[in-house]
């Protein structure tokens, strides 16, 4: 066994936030980290999100305002939604089995169907929607708005705006 301790990086428009984890005691892996593929995606990558029921990984491309998807057994590009705007944070939802995309030039958030890739709903939000994140718990969709300093609160099981509250400038 070995010590280890967990850093992700996360990178965005707005720059680089870090998040560490406590350290925690881990068995020697029988193999070594190596590149399992690389999968082309589209233009400028920018956010992504991993659905574990239909095991696949959604990307965001920024320049093309749409999302990539990828198969989690096989790693390869298996389609594409076009959400029309450009698409820098994705979250999905394990309740509703629905990924979210926050567009920062429509001020929206598309809900896709995980599974069928069909979109469901599109959500207007605040000014520049940059960041997401869910409250199982709640059922909620917290939806950072960084250019009107607010964030949009959506309710998971309906896809409609719960409220909108005023925060510090440029929430990210």
């Amino acid at each position: 066994t070995a010590l280890a301790k967990i850093e992700v990086r996360v990178y965005n428009l707005s720059g680089m936030t870090t998040g560490r984890s406590a350290t925690f005691a881990v068995a020697a892996p029988s193999f070594p980290d190596s590149v399992i593929a690389i999968t082309g995606v589209g233009s400028r990558p920018d956010a992504f999100c991993y659905d574990s029921i239909d095991d696949r990984v959604f990307v965001a491309c920024y320049s093309d305002s749409s999302l990539a998807v990828i198969d989690g057994v096989s790693n390869y590009r298996t389609g594409s939604v076009d959400v029309g705007g450009f698409s820098s944070s994705l979250l999905w939802d394990p309740s509703n089995n629905c990924v979210y995309a926050a567009s920062e030039t429509r001020n929206t958030v598309t809900v896709i169907n995980a599974a069928t890739l069909a979109i469901l709903d599109t959500i207007a939000v605040g000014s520049k929607p940059i960041a997401m994140c869910w409250n199982r718990t709640a059922n909620k969709i917290y939806v950072a708005n960084n250019r009107d300093s607010s964030v949009t609160i959506i309710d998971a099981s309906t896809n409609q705006v719960a409220a909108t509250v005023a925060v510090g400038p440029s929430p990210v």
